[in-house]
C-alpha cells in the first residue's frame, strides 16, 4: 500500500470510519475467540 497523506478519518467520512471500527472490531474479537476457543 502506497503511503497515504493524512489518516483516514481525513479519507473517510465519520460513517465509513465508524464502519471500518466495526468491523475491525468483530474481526478482532473473532481472532480472540478463536484463540480461547482452541480444542
Amino acid at each position: 500500500m502506497p503511503e497515504q497523506g493524512g489518516t483516514l478519518d481525513q479519507i473517510l467520512t465519520p460513517r465509513e470510519t465508524d464502519i471500518l471500527r466495526l468491523v475491525a472490531a468483530s474481526l478482532s474479537n473473532n481472532e480472540i475467540a478463536n484463540e480461547l476457543y482452541q480444542p
